[in-house]
């Protein structure tokens, strides 16, 4: 169990499973004996009707903490300018999978840009002959779909959802029009997808050689 904050006065939290349905990305423990207002979705309504407790500053309130997660969680989006990353990350839109959900197909355009919050995803290569080759996992902070984003090719392998999963999605169009022309993120996409590039290929090469041996 890690620690990643604490709670004070005023503050509230659950906002995320309430809007979007996604899983919760977190526990929240009591640390003393402690008063809090439990809102369903129809309070929620209510309230934002009656003292200003809008879909709009529910909505902010998720992408900051969808944000800091992702900043936490994630190495490439980490070593981005700060300026940058708070750009990146207003754009980044909340996207929550269901367990079996395929999130890129190999051999098909991929149409976004993925970070995996929560959650784990199966990536595997399909081949011609029927056989799969399976990949490591992603979990927590990985970032996937750049190749097919940036290099405008067709995914190089299919990514499922192995688990209920809470992403942020980055549409291509957004990405074209806004973040395209950033140095700073195309290079740490492009070394991102080279080196995601020659693993596929080492780890495909390697599957085949397995099957030949026999």
């Amino acid at each position: 169990m890690r620690a990643v904050g604490q709670l004070a006065q005023g503050d509230f939290f659950g906002e995320l499973a309430l809007r979007n349905g996604a899983p919760r990305t977190a526990s929240v423990m009591a640390l003393e004996q402690t008063a809090v207002l439990e809102l369903s979705r129809e309070g929620l309504d209510k309230s934002g009707a009656r003292h200003g407790l809008g879909d709009t500053l529910v909505r902010m309130v998720c992408q900051e903490r969808l944000l800091a997660d992702a900043l936490r969680s994630s190495t490439l989006l980490a070593t981005l300018p700060p300026e940058l990353g708070v750009q990146l990350g207003s754009a980044l839109v909340p996207h929550v999978a269901r367990q079996g959900e395929v999130l890129l197909t190999h051999g098909q355009q991929g149409d976004a840009l993925y970070v995996l919050l929560r959650g784990r995803c199966a990536v595997f290569h399909p081949h011609g002959d029927g056989d799969t080759t399976r990949f490591p996992d992603l979990e927590e902070g990985a970032v996937f779909g750049e190749v097919s984003l940036l290099r405008s090719r067709l995914a190089t392998a299919t990514v499922r959802a192995e688990t209920p999963c809470t992403l942020l999605r980055l549409e291509r169009d957004v990405f074209v029009k806004y973040f395209r022309s950033q140095p700073a993120l195309r290079r740490a996409l492009v070394k991102l997808g080279l080196e995601r590039l020659r693993r596929t290929s080492r780890l495909v090469e390697d599957a085949r050689s397995e099957v030949w041996s026999y």
